[in-house]
């Protein structure tokens, strides 16, 4: 259910515009699949704000460095 639904928003994009899509969530795995960028909160302070590809090393999961900006902050 969650990966088709956000299939029919992907779908609904125009490729062409750039556009901003605000998606909240906790499920890694969606966040390495859908986005570009990536905007960290942690007790309601902005702790990273970087492209996905930018946040990890390469062959690093994206858990692994979520826990160490977690830890450092």
């Amino acid at each position: 259910m969650r990966k088709h639904l956000i299939d029919v928003v992907i779908e609904s994009l125009d490729r062409d515009q750039r556009r901003i899509v605000l998606f909240s969530t906790h499920i890694l795995e969606d966040v390495e699949w859908l986005a570009e960028r990536v905007l960290i909160l942690l007790n309601g302070e902005m702790t990273a704000d970087r492209p996905v590809r930018g946040l990890c090393a390469d062959g690093v999961p994206l858990a692994s460095t979520l826990l160490d900006l977690l830890e450092a902050n």
